[in-house]
């Protein structure tokens, strides 16, 4: 069986771009509060088919995108552009993109490189990023080792917004010190083995901007892994982990006494085991662990759509939620798949004082497309079984809603 490797089941943490730091992170303080107890149950019914992200790890030249519904008014938004032809030839060029969008965040991260391969398996690049207002350029370096088809060890450095000082267009704001942001990329395989591993750090910044009336402060750091490993020609298994880490905090300059911190840290761990049977149906379980701590604090005045609300003091939230995921993925026809998928998220939550418990159940059907050898297009529904259950019998108060959220994905491979 062919290895199912580079984050096979967390294509939407584990992404192809470098983060760092973004001038929009600074317009607001990413609202932790938002997220609830469907969230982690939602995206897990929205990841994309395994044999989709065994592609994309593969391709050179390609766009996929995912878009999936969280509740009335918001999707959870992820696509990624990939050109990167001839990645192991002496001098190369290629151009990466990924945006993703959820309740509490909106990230957009662009990488253009140019890379030289001065020895057998050396490589060093320069970096660069795409936009209009050249104070926020973003310019870096990355030494790649022990360079292969199909296994490497990258190191990468970004000078963020490298010439914001001589080209601010807010003449009174200022940073301490030089924007920075620094990893390493591991990707190894061995036969059907495969371990993959991505640091990411941001060092901690201060921004002081009179014009837009705050003084902003952040800093970041990610690390995600897998390895994936086979038992037999037909079974495999996997163990991953995301962790990440943020402080964000911002202080108005022109209301006294104003201001919105947030620290967040979360750690998503997972174990895994999929077959692929005699009828060509491929299958898989898995179990997750998520711990998610946030502290966050609003003086003064909290800001919503509908007006400025009270005063709240220090908050901390704490969920931790034990996931179990099963899908079966089977050919209808030549060209159409179906997938069923059953996710299971039994949730514990607590807020200062306030501790409850809730189980999220959700059932999966999507059709999967196939446009060509290399494009698909699927449609994806989920439905609410804790819902249906819960509300039984069902009466005006509790209504018959099965509905769970719909979702749409896409992947095009040249």
């Amino acid at each position: 069986m062919a290895s199912i490797t580079l984050t096979a089941l967390l294509s939407c943490v584990m992404t192809p771009v470098f983060a760092r730091f973004h001038e929009d992170d600074a317009r607001e303080i990413d609202a932790e509060e938002r997220n609830n107890t469907e969230t982690w149950n939602d995206k897990n019914s929205y990841r994309y088919p395994r044999r989709w992200t065994k592609l994309w790890s593969d391709v050179e030249v390609g766009y996929r995108s995912n878009a999936g519904s969280l509740n009335m008014t918001r999707f959870n938004f992820e696509d990624d552009i990939k050109i990167a032809p001839r990645p192991l030839d002496e001098f190369t060029a290629s151009y990466t993109q990924s945006r993703r969008e959820d309740f509490v965040s909106s990230d957009f991260e662009s990488e253009t490189r140019l890379g030289w391969s001065f020895l057998p398996g050396w490589r060093v690049s320069i970096l660069g990023d795409s936009g209009t207002w050249k104070e926020y350029g973003d310019m870096g370096a990355s030494l790649k080792l022990f360079e292969t088809s199909d296994s490497h060890l990258e190191f990468l450095w970004w000078s963020v917004d490298h010439y914001y000082d001589s080209k601010k267009s807010d003449p009174d704001a200022t940073r301490d010190g030089p924007t920075t942001s620094f990893g390493a990329d591991l990707k190894w395989l061995a036969g059907d083995f495969a371990l993959t591993a991505k640091l990411e750090r941001d060092l901690p910044l201060r921004w002081r901007s009179p014009m837009a009336g705050w003084d902003y402060t952040y800093a970041r750091d990610t690390f995600t892994g897998q390895v994936d490993f086979p038992l037999n020609s037909s079974r495999h298994a996997w163990l991953s982990v995301d962790a990440r880490s943020k402080l964000e905090s911002k202080h108005s300059l022109i209301i006294m006494d104003r201001s919105k911190s947030m620290r967040h840290l979360s750690v998503i761990s997972e174990v895994g085991y999929g077959l692929r049977g005699a009828d060509a149906a491929d299958y898989s379980v898995a179990a997750q662990w998520i711990t998610r701590r946030v502290r966050y604090e609003y003086t003064g005045a909290r800001e919503t759509p509908q007006a400025w609300q009270e005063t709240w003091g220090p908050r901390k939230v704490s969920r931790d939620e034990a996931g179990f995921l099963w899908t079966r993925h089977a050919p209808l026809s030549p060209r159409i798949a179906a997938q069923n998928g059953f996710y299971v998220n039994l949730v514990r939550a607590r807020e200062d004082e306030r501790d409850w418990n809730t189980t999220e159940v959700k059932y999966q059907f999507m059709l999967d497309f196939t446009l060509s050898p290399r494009s698909f297009f699927g449609v994806n529904t989920t439905w609410d079984v804790d819902q249906i259950t819960r509300d039984w019998p069902y009466s005006s108060s509790a209504p018959f809603r099965p509905w769970g959220g719909g979702n749409l994905q896409f992947l095009m491979a040249m």
